[in-house]
């Protein structure tokens, strides 16, 4: 993405390219970050550069457990009894089991 895009070049080019993330924010440029919205949960939203979703070297955070999802992938929600061994209980919304 050497030149400027205007949005709608940009939402052309996701399509083009089969780039299922929806962008929330307008394009601002190709190296500033935006916020999106992940295609497999709607509930997954986080922040990307364009470049590298269009590089493909950034996807969902949550879904590639990069990041815990409170009530989904966090300690407490999938082990519970392991996340009731903590001494501070509220790591288990922090961590992965």
């Amino acid at each position: 993405m050497g030149k400027s895009l205007t949005n709608e070049e940009f939402l052309q080019k996701l399509k083009d390219n089969n780039i299922k993330y929806i962008p929330l924010e307008e394009y601002k440029g190709s190296h500033i970050k935006i916020k999106w919205m992940c295609y497999e949960n709607n509930k997954h939203i986080f922040e990307a550069k364009p470049c590298d979703i269009f590089a493909k070297k950034c996807s969902c955070p949550y879904c590639n457990h990069r990041i815990v999802f409170v009530g989904e992938t966090d300690m407490w929600t999938i082990r519970p009894d392991i996340a009731s061994m903590l001494l501070n209980p509220d790591d288990g919304y922090k961590y992965f089991a």
